[in-house]
């Protein structure tokens, strides 16, 4: 009985000691388990995060100023890069362009000790549960945000920067009479219309006086090139002697001329070329006529082309070149077509007054340098001169000598001499005649060929001139742009 007892108590002990056992070994693996996941698992800064929004965000009133004193002013500062023009409208003037816009204050109720927080600096919460200034671009016609900007970055010292990509179009005065060598200035004004300068106070965000604007920002091949942005600052006052503060950045850009130059300027360049080379041409030749008619409708067609090309507002100079080219084309035509009727007409020519004579022969002849050349191909003396002259010669003829001639010569042969007599003079009368008229059409010819000679030079004087004032505007807005900007080349 003992024995049986003995044994039991001793199967009891051993399946207890098996029990505790596993029990033990079960908590050892999960302490260890569990140590070595506490290890694994890398610590997270969350929690330090949302301690940080909700200390900042205790008591925090986001529709009031953000300062202690409220006799203080909040100082807002704003930067802009530039990244790309994407348009210039010369017809609303209007420019349109995609920036980056960043604004800075301080908010002396958002700040916090280091040291409790992990040394954490920068924290980004959402932009809807801070105080955020109401700056407003003046010129802004209408406005679009790329994305949406929810989150603004609070530092531990108070200071607010929101950032955030603009796709703006702006109120711009542009002047196109440099067209297409112009440069234009526009401006982007960002101030607070609610608020005074003792309130927010609108400054830079750089102390530099000029940004360059590098390529890494502005990097486009569209059709204008950013050549500088230049910021100021003033203060204005408005009708109840509040005064307000402003930041303008002024956006220089100048307007890439290759395609106008290619397009626009060298095909007119190259048919006002042609139209002097025209005057080459005989002037008696009707071919002449006929070039120049093809050369004025090929114009008008190029013109046509080159509207589209042109700003529909305003009068550039180019356009007004345009019109002078044109001009010169008809005043030739009209030049020729004069000299074909004065060579091909020749039974309707008049005698040349005496007043047109004097005029082209005695002083345009002198300015083209064919004075000579008119005194080589002098006409002749007027045949009525000349047949006066010799009826005269024939009256103070020897009439004794006469008489005792008829007297000796019978009647008949005396008859036939004077029917001989008057034919020649008759056969002479229609030579002078013939003579005369030579001689009007010679002249005629000659006051064509002084006014044509006239006329081209005359053409020549004007484009040079008009060229010569075109080129002098182009080196002055060369000479603009480079003192804008002395190392845009480089």
């Amino acid at each position: 009985m003992l024995s049986r007892l003995a044994k039991k108590g001793s199967t009891g002990s051993t399946t207890g000691m098996r029990r505790t056992f596993i029990t033990i070994t079960l908590y050892l693996f999960m302490a260890c388990m569990g140590h070595g996941a506490s290890e694994l698992k890398p610590k997270s800064s969350n929690a330090t995060f949302g301690r940080l929004a909700d200390h900042l965000m205790d008591g925090y009133n986001k529709g009031v100023r953000p300062v202690q004193n409220w006799n203080q002013a909040t100082n807002v500062t704003i930067h802009i890069t530039i990244f790309a023009i994407l348009g210039v409208d010369e017809k609303n003037q209007a420019l349109t362009t995609y920036i980056w816009c960043a604004q800075s204050w301080i908010d002396e109720f958002l700040t916090w000790d280091l040291m409790k927080f992990e040394n954490v600096t920068k924290i980004s919460i959402p932009t809807q549960w801070v105080w955020v200034p109401d700056i407003t671009i003046v010129e802004c016609l209408s406005m679009q945000k790329s994305d949406e900007i929810s989150y603004v970055h609070v530092y531990d010292d108070g200071r607010v920067v929101i950032n955030e990509p603009v796709h703006i179009v702006t109120a711009c005065k542009l002047n196109i009479y440099y067209f297409p060598f112009d440069v234009q200035n526009c401006s982007l004004t960002f101030t607070s219309w609610g608020d005074p300068v003792n309130d927010i106070n609108v400054h830079f965000w750089k102390n530099e006086h000029v940004m360059e604007a590098l390529p890494f920002y502005y990097d486009t091949d569209g059709e204008w090139d950013l050549v500088k942005v230049i910021h100021s600052h003033r203060e204005f006052v408005v009708m109840d002697d509040k005064r307000f503060s402003q930041a303008r950045f002024f956006i220089v850009m100048k307007r890439r001329t290759m395609f106008y130059t290619v397009n626009v300027i060298l095909p007119s360049i190259f048919l006002m070329i042609l139209d002097i080379v025209g005057f080459y041409l005989p002037p008696e030749s009707g071919e002449r006529v006929s070039f120049k008619i093809t050369l004025l409708l090929g114009y008008s067609v190029f013109l046509s082309y080159a509207s589209d090309q042109l700003p529909a507002t305003g009068t550039p100079l180019i356009g007004v070149y345009f019109i002078i080219c044109m001009l010169m084309m008809v005043i030739s035509i009209m030049e020729s077509i004069l000299m074909v009727r004065i060579v091909h007409n020749q039974n309707l020519h008049p005698a040349v007054s005496k007043w047109l004579k004097k005029l082209v022969f005695g002083k345009m002849s002198l300015l083209v340098c064919l004075k000579d050349w008119v005194h080589r191909v002098a006409p002749r003396e007027d045949s009525s001169e000349q047949t006066e002259s010799i009826t005269e010669k024939l009256a103070f003829s020897d009439k004794d000598d006469i008489d005792d001639d008829y007297k000796q010569l019978p009647m008949a042969r005396l008859l036939e001499l004077l029917l001989s007599i008057q034919n020649e003079v008759v056969s002479i009368q229609k030579h002078l005649k013939k003579q005369d008229n030579d001689s009007i059409i010679m002249e005629w010819l000659q006051i064509g060929y002084i006014v044509d000679k006239f006329l081209f030079r005359v053409y020549l004087v004007v484009m040079l001139v008009y060229a010569a004032v075109l080129a002098t505007i182009w080196a002055q807005w060369y000479w603009q742009r480079t003192l804008l900007h002395p190392n845009f080349y480089n």
